[in-house]
């Protein structure tokens, strides 16, 4: 499982990696993989497609960073003033 580890030494060691992990969803199959009933594990297949989707995706972020084409939102702060 060489891809796999490889995401995860990615996931570990940079931010970006781990909130793409984190927001795309695919965190769980890192790591220590616990299967909830009816799942079976993620073969090395899955990870040797995954990476350069990941790497596409990191890509089309800084792309779209470095062309101010990104969108700010306003949170809502509720403390005290």
């Amino acid at each position: 499982m060489l891809w796999k580890k490889l995401i995860e030494r990615k996931v570990q060691s940079e931010s970006l990696w781990h909130g793409l992990a984190n927001r795309r969803g695919w965190i769980k199959y890192l790591f220590r993989q616990i299967l909830t009933s009816g799942e079976i594990q993620k073969t090395h297949e899955f990870y040797r497609q995954l990476y350069p989707k990941i790497l596409q995706d990191i890509e089309q972020i800084e792309t779209n960073w470095r062309a101010g084409n990104f969108q700010l939102e306003k949170i809502q702060c509720r403390s005290q003033n």
